[in-house]
């Protein structure tokens, strides 16, 4: 999963990283220019990485996301900084890391590495912390600020409910994004940011409200999301497994998938199971999935060997 929120993210800033650069250095007037993230020798990568001119200075802005608490985090932007300035030797590093889950808000956040020897201290790196829950949803969405409107659903909000956020958010999507294929992958970005508050069932149904959840359907993040869902089933081999790819699927798709659905589902053979996995992530509607899981338990004790005909 931690794959998905990297891949998802690069999307983001590749397509805004204004946006990204305005969150650490808010209104100041800034020049920008998006560099590789691979870097040199062991061929590590970078979240962000992007050359910046703030007040006639230039510098190297690296920002890494984080989707949970990692004790480690000093240590690996002290071992990004080295790779970074290696390669770009004659330019500083601004470091930024950007934590996205609440549920982390009592582990201790330093934002600085440092090694001593001898009484000395002999290795030093300081970057940024920033707490996405401590963000304000309100400000981004009044400032239109595009690019974080995907996450906003982690910020925290004090007028609006929850709902009222996400909703504003869809419609500012909508609104700016031209590109049918960039707001999919926004819509896709705001659906799997979400999962971390437990809100997909929310973004579903206000997808499907604003007649956008066909298009977050075809976005590469979404099928993906579903993809490694049903792959994970068919590699566990279990039909526990399936059934949990199933219910996740469903979920994702209708925003509700009930414990006397999984009740129904058991019994079921493993190779029904991985029929119904992929049944799941294009069929129109719970009512006629259910209506799958009826036939197929109505049949004969040897239909399981026939069954993918009457799907």
């Amino acid at each position: 999963m931690a794959q998905d929120y990297d891949v998802t993210i690069k999307k983001l800033v590749k397509n805004f990283p204004q946006d990204y650069v305005r969150l650490v250095f808010k209104n100041a007037a800034a020049k920008i220019e998006l560099l590789n993230v691979e870097l040199p020798a062991t061929k590590h990568y970078t979240n962000v990485l992007v050359k910046v001119t703030v007040a006639n200075e230039t510098f190297i802005f690296h920002l890494e996301f984080f989707s949970s608490y990692e004790k480690d985090a000093p240590a690996r932007m002290y071992g990004y900084a080295a790779r970074i300035a290696s390669q770009y030797p004659e330019l500083g590093i601004y470091g930024v890391v950007l934590y996205l889950n609440e549920e982390d808000r009592d582990k201790p956040f330093p934002n600085f590495y440092e090694k001593w020897i001898l009484g000395e201290r002999r290795s030093y790196h300081k970057f940024d912390v920033i707490k996405i829950w401590e963000l304000a949803a309100d400000d981004v969405l009044r400032q239109q600020i595009i690019g974080l409107l995907p996450v906003v659903a982690l910020m925290q909000h004090e007028k609006e409910s929850t709902e009222q956020v996400i909703r504003a958010a869809i419609d500012q999507m909508q609104q700016k994004v031209e590109d049918a294929g960039l707001r999919a992958e926004m819509f896709a970005a705001l659906y799997l940011f979400s999962g971390l508050k437990q809100l997909r069932a929310l973004i579903t149904k206000l997808l499907k409200e604003a007649n956008m959840l066909e298009l977050l359907e075809k976005s590469e993040t979404y099928q993906e999301i579903l993809t490694k869902g049903w792959e994970k089933g068919r590699e566990e081999g279990e039909s526990k497994s399936f059934i949990r790819s199933i219910l996740v699927i469903l979920r994702a798709r209708f925003g509700d998938a009930s414990e006397e659905l999984s009740k129904q589902l058991q019994g079921l053979a493993a190779s029904q199971l991985d029929d119904l996995v992929a049944k799941a992530m294009t069929i129109e509607s719970l009512a006629v999935f259910e209506a799958l899981i009826h036939n197929l338990k109505a049949q004969p004790e040897n239909g399981s060997a026939r069954h993918g005909q009457n799907l």
